[in-house]
């Protein structure tokens, strides 16, 4: 068994790149991962293991991932956790302009799939539809009383972070965003940040099992089904704002500037920048 330096560096920046993006709501740690050309590898590195359990060559690759991914989880933590302590709403519209430009390398790939007009416009009419249906499912959660079993206990943690391993890999899709959703982000932070080992291990589990499982059903969904699979991710993508954004409608006009209208622009157009110089990038080299 041996892996080349090439592969090696590949993984070690895709491990950094996925656990730091990771952590930040909005910032889609698959949407890097597809723009920077490194999504095929992210896919066949958890989907190999899958698929040849005995390869200690696709283990050795996995462990080499998660080991960069929690190194990059680490070193974003603490600037993540201050900046929440002191500016939580501005930041959470911040990582919602990230939220809605991850949008554009997701359009882009749905375009360049569709083989006419009428299959994108349809594919265009599933996002809309997923996108009305996950608001749906949103606003009567928001609307149940009764939301006490979202913010304590080993269970909502486990689960939080299996199905935050599948945003993590979906293009447009943030992982953080399903932490938020579920009430367990600032917990997440603090087990990195302060090494709580009963929670970074269940973690470690959960995400593990999760990415090996989700790989290999993603991988099969986007060969078979290319054009769906990417509308509704389109609609997941869009629709996960929602699950972060929070207003007071009392705001003075210049609240409403500093926490929504000013950070909103900003993320939106960092993302916006980072994709348009990524994007040509990715074309020459393949």
């Amino acid at each position: 068994m041996k892996i080349n330096r090439n592969e090696l560096l590949k993984l070690i920046g895709l491990g950094l790149l996925l656990g730091g993006a990771g952590l930040i709501p909005g910032f889609s740690s698959g949407t890097l991962a597809f723009v920077t050309g490194l999504f095929t590898t992210l896919i066949a590195t958890f989907s190999n293991v899958f698929k040849q359990p005995t390869s200690l060559e696709s283990w050795t690759k996995l462990g080499i991932l998660i080991v960069f991914m929690g190194l990059g989880a680490w070193v974003i933590s603490a600037p993540v956790d201050f900046l929440l302590d002191r500016f939580e709403i501005p930041l959470m519209w911040l990582f919602s302009g990230f939220v809605l430009a991850s949008i554009i390398p997701i359009q882009l790939e749905l375009t360049r799939l569709s083989p006419s007009l009428k299959t994108l416009n349809q594919a265009r009419f599933l996002t809309v539809i997923t996108v009305i249906l996950i608001a749906s499912a949103i606003l009567a959660f928001e609307l149940n009383e009764d939301t006490t079993l979202i913010d304590e206990g080993p269970g909502i943690f486990f689960f939080s972070a299996f199905f935050a391993s599948l945003a993590g890999l979906l293009p447009g899709v943030s992982g953080s965003v399903v932490w938020i959703g579920m009430g367990q982000y600032t917990r997440y932070i603090t087990a990195i940040q302060t090494f709580v080992w009963a929670d970074l291990i269940m973690f470690a589990v959960a995400t593990t099992l999760g990415y090996i499982l989700f790989a290999r059903l993603i991988e099969v969904l986007i060969h078979r089904q290319p054009v769906i699979s990417y509308a509704l991710l389109l609609g997941l993508t869009l629709s996960s704002v929602l699950w972060i954004v929070e207003v007071d409608m009392n705001w003075s006009l210049c609240e409403w500037t500093t926490n929504v209208v000013l950070p909103l622009i900003i993320g939106y157009g960092a993302l916006y920048t980072l994709y348009k110089k990524i994007l040509p990038l990715k074309k020459e080299i393949e």
